[in-house]
């Protein structure tokens, strides 16, 4: 018989990035991980363990000899995964002084080896053999596929030190950011940005101050459960930041300059001692803005015009985030972040028609001032793995919008005219989660949201031209706009035979006032949004993945005010108080291979969406554009995604990711149009060999390119992008980045316009060829 003992091969399993594990410092979002460990041998139970939970765990290979654990599917904190693990093995998991997971004896077995007593488990090795320690470091996954979503870990990326979050997220496959910002998931914009599981306060322009340097992972959720929100047709993209750091004190300071003229520092502080962790993110953003845009108009009648936009962009950013661990079953988080900022904007601009011709400045000022509180309180009720968690958040953003023109005709006759608005957005959001983990392959979880936005806007309009502008002088325009929406959801995840199941059902009221000074408009909606995962193990590498689920597009409040945007002597921009919205079943079947560091992923789609919404044009009696948002009809997308990411030697490897899309799109003077397209994303990375104590340099190539899409009114042109990144270890902790942007210059934007009546061809160049220099600085004091 052999006896455990201690001093024999010695095991350290950790998460890449991480020094130490510290259970004070983690937040209630990341207490539990979606778990599939196999019935195996303990040690590689363990390494899966630490792979999933990033956790760093000590233990001696001669304690776990021989000992196999049961399987463990679904979703637990890491003391229950532990606790499960171990439970016939006569261990425990004991922390040590830096939080460090040690698979130790328990006491019985302390005593029983002390008295030399064999140990049922086996022989005792020679007591003459030398020990032999062995450090042994899980790698995370660059890439995880769970039932529902898959998951991008990038917190190593190259380009992770420097830039912002959508520098990241161009790198993802089947994820595109166009020149001006907008994130498309497989070609479609109606998708949803998550940060931390939450919609942010100033949506997908938080992108523009999260910096890349904040974020650990991305989950990419093409088909999201009922557990999440169904806004977002086109899926959820949820950045998860960093939240664990080593003890003591610790962070990272990045500042960068582009040759576009941005300026752009960023700072990630964490105190972290014991129960109490404290995390800071501060962000500074200086950008110019270049716009050249030419508008060529063949009906009504024969014109041009041609604007050149200068704009400047200052954002301030700053989030503090704290973590408090009452006990061994209790937590709370409170994050308080506040935004400051705006654009300057001035554009010169000429227009030329067979009738009057003109040449106009224009000048506009955006400021905006968001603060946001969130407080979490979390729960683990018992042992078994049943939690409570309660989070209570609100952000408040004021803005306003001053815009004056003055155009001067060729005939000495001049326009002018101008706005004055300013906005208040209030957002509120309660919600209460409750979790129930019965076995391995079965769990249950429900909860409840009560989510009350409000949004008012004030505006005053002057028009003192002798020839007439786009407003009426004097107008003094109010909306009022309130949304409440009253949800409950409930999920059931079950293993029956091969397959694993997640089952959900979420049920939302949403109730809609719009106050303006002519008009009172109240809607009620309440709808079902069923969702149904499954997953089974198709041989030894591959997964088969089905899914469905019901979703909605809901207009931002300010689009159902009838008011005047924005607008030139051309073309003005309201919103549509008739808004519906749009409803999508999607249907989704996936295929994945998983072969060490190869993955191949294939994926058959199809969405019907009813009232699809897009921008309509339409001529007023005045000969004016006139632009608002519009149902077309009912669309469909189906298509085919795949993605294979390999190595081709140990230190090259890539990833090419091709979407072609088959989409049937309503027309809004009659009819529909069917047509193919085709998206892809390109990148190519190549790690150089260590130098001396310094990681070896890493070059990307990212390629991408959106293929022409038509929608209801015309089209979109075309585009691509090429960029090269370089990374460079100044010191173990200091990195160098230079990032070369657009080198191809294929960022054009094209959009047609061709309706009855109406046509038109707009094209925009928001940006040539620069380059981006920046570093990264870490560091950690004990």
């Amino acid at each position: 018989m052999r006896k455990r003992k201690i001093g024999g091969k010695v095991s350290i399993v950790a998460g890449v990035g991480m020094i130490a594990f510290a259970v004070g410092s983690l937040q209630a979002a990341e207490a539990d991980f979606d778990y599939d460990i196999p019935s195996q041998s303990l040690a590689s139970a363990l390494r899966s363990f630490a792979r999933t939970s990033h956790a760093q765990i000590i233990f001696d290979d001669a304690l776990v000899h021989d000992v196999r654990t049961n399987t463990i599917h679904g979703r637990y904190s890491t003391d229950i995964v532990l606790t499960k693990l171990l439970a016939t093995s006569g261990l425990t998991a004991r922390h040590d002084s830096s939080g460090v997971y040690v698979i130790a004896m328990t006491s019985a077995q302390d005593s029983q080896a002390a008295s030399g007593q064999p140990s049922p488990t086996g022989d005792d090795p020679p007591p003459d053999a030398p020990p032999t320690q062995v450090t042994v470091k899980a790698k995370r996954p660059e890439l995880t596929d769970k039932v529902d979503r898959r998951v991008y870990n990038l917190a190593n990326d190259a380009s992770a030190g420097v830039g912002m979050a959508t520098d990241l997220l161009d790198k993802i496959p089947s994820v595109q950011v166009s020149p001006t910002g907008v994130v498309t998931l497989r070609g479609d914009r109606r998708v949803t940005i998550l940060i931390d599981g939450k919609e942010p306060a100033n949506g997908n322009q938080a992108l523009l101050s999260l910096a890349a340097a904040d974020i650990d992972r991305i989950e990419v959720i093409t088909n999201p459960s009922a557990r999440y929100g169904p806004d977002g047709s086109a899926g959820i993209i949820n950045i998860i930041t960093k939240k664990k750091f080593p003890l003591g004190f610790s962070g990272s300071i990045s500042p960068q300059i582009a040759g576009n003229g941005e300026r752009m520092i960023s700072g990630l502080f964490d105190l972290n001692y014991g129960k109490l962790s404290a995390k800071g993110v501060v962000n500074f953003d200086h950008l110019p803005l270049l716009r050249r845009m030419r508008v060529t108009y063949d009906t009504p009648a024969a014109a041009a015009s041609a604007n050149t936009m200068k704009a400047i962009g200052d954002r301030s950013w700053l989030d503090l985030t704290l973590n408090y661990k009452v006990d061994e079953r209790n937590s709370l988080a409170l994050d308080i972040a506040s935004s400051k900022g705006g654009t300057t904007q001035n554009d010169a601009f000429s227009y030329t028609s067979g009738g009057a011709n003109y040449t106009g400045v224009s000048h506009s000022n955006h400021p905006f001032h968001m603060t946001y509180v969130d407080a979490t309180y979390t729960r683990s009720i018992d042992a078994a793995g049943t939690t409570l968690s309660v989070d209570a958040s609100g952000a408040r953003t004021n803005s306003s919008f001053n815009e004056s023109t003055v155009n001067q005709y060729t005939s000495g006759d001049e326009a002018t005219f101008g706005q004055s608005t300013s906005t208040l957005v209030v957002e509120n959001d309660l919600t209460v989660d409750f979790g129930r983990t019965f076995s391995e392959e079965m769990s249950f979880n429900a909860g409840v949201e009560l989510k009350p936005q409000h949004t008012t806007t004030n505006s005053l309009f002057y028009d003192t031209g002798n020839i007439g502008g786009p407003y009426t002088d004097g107008l003094a325009h109010n909306f009022d706009g309130t949304r409440t929406v009253s949800a409950a959801y409930m999920t059931w995840s079950q293993g029956f035979g091969a397959w694993t199941g997640l089952l959900g059902m979420r049920t939302e009221r949403e109730d809609l006032s719009l106050v303006t000074a002519d008009n009172v408009v109240k809607r009620e909606d309440m709808n079902l949004y069923p969702s149904l995962h499954l997953m089974r193990s198709v041989g030894q590498n591959s997964k088969l993945k089905l899914s469905y689920a019901k979703r909605i597009d809901r207009p931002d409040i300010a689009q159902y005010d009838p008011s005047i945007g924005s607008a030139n002597s051309e073309i003005y921009y309201t919103g549509n108080p008739d808004l519906k919205s749009p409803k999508t079943d999607s249907f989704e079947a996936q295929y994945i291979y998983n072969l060490k560091d190869t993955n191949f992923e294939g994926t058959l789609f199809s969405r019907h969406t009813q009232d699809y919404t897009w921008s309509e044009s339409t001529l007023d009696s005045s000969g004016a554009i006139h632009v608002r948002p519009a149902n077309a009809g009912d669309a469909t997308s189906s298509g085919i995604s795949t993605t294979l990411r390999a190595p081709v030697t140990p230190h090259l490897k890539y990833s090419l990711n091709i979407d072609l899309l088959h989409n049937t799109i309503p027309q809004y003077d009659s009819g529909t149009r069917t047509f193919n397209s085709l998206n892809s994303n390109i990148l190519v990375e190549y790690e150089a060999p260590a130098r001396s104590k310094l990681k070896g340099d890493v070059y990307q190539l990212k390629l991408n390119y959106t293929g022409r899409a038509y929608n209801p009114e015309g089209y979109s042109g075309a585009y691509h992008s090429l960029d090269l990144t370089w990374q460079h270890s100044l010191t173990p902790k200091v990195v160098a980045v230079i990032d070369a942007i657009n080198i191809t210059n294929g960022s054009d934007m094209v959009q047609i316009v061709d309706i009855p009546g109406l046509k038109y061809r707009s094209a925009q160049r928001m940006f040539g060829t620069y380059l981006r220099f920046g570093l990264a600085y870490k560091f950690a004091v004990n």
